[in-house]
């Protein structure tokens, strides 16, 4: 069927660890003040999108600079302290049947455009603001969507994401970057469709 990896070897000079998601964060309900805007709110919580027949999921991050073999327990205390705030990819892959996937990739075409104005969502009992939802260059496999999504922290503090939905036939993959200043996660996306085919 398919698998996740963690591979990295695209970019080994970002090294990734890697970790599921528990089924319990999983499965967790997400809501938002917009109906529409669902699907997005679902990526970004790494549940599944319509109703698929399988699901895998996993977490990627960047791992941390490793401390010398000799350094301090304060040193290694710091030197540990960026991983906090560390860059992070959440994955759901899903296969479905029959239009399944194609009618889950419209759903999520749909919400990008409908929640250009930004949404809000609940998710285990945390309140988010999005504050935008940005189209963005992107081509993969039969149909791809790529959206910057802003997040309002709070005090005027903004965070960047990055919400990629990609179809294959009737494999459907979506990624969400988070954290600090998120980029385009390319590297996990291209090492992952290429597991799909």
């Amino acid at each position: 069927m398919f698998k996740i990896t963690a591979d990295n070897a695209a970019n080994p000079n970002t090294p990734i660890s890697s970790g599921s998601r528990n089924s319990a964060a999983a499965a967790a309900p997400v809501a938002t003040d917009k109906a529409a805007c669902e699907p997005l709110a679902r990526i970004q919580a790494a549940q599944k999108v319509g109703a698929p027949a399988g699901v895998a999921r996993t977490a990627l991050k960047v791992k941390p600079k490793e401390s010398a073999a000799n350094a301090s327990p304060e040193d290694k205390l710091k030197a540990g302290l960026p991983a906090l705030g560390a860059d992070q990819t959440l994955i759901s892959i899903g296969s479905y049947g029959g239009k399944g996937a194609e009618e889950a990739f419209a759903s999520v075409k749909a919400a990008g455009a409908a929640c250009a104005g930004g949404y809000a969502v609940t998710a285990e009992g945390d309140n988010t603001n999005l504050d935008s939802v940005t189209p963005g260059p992107i081509s993969a496999r039969d149909e791809a969507v790529h959206y910057t999504v802003v997040m309002d922290l709070g005090n005027g503090e903004k965070s960047p994401g990055h919400l990629v939905a990609v179809r294959k036939g009737n494999t459907l993959a979506t990624f969400y970057a988070f954290g600090g200043e998120a980029k385009f996660p390319g590297d996990v996306v291209d090492v992952q469709l290429k597991k799909i085919g």
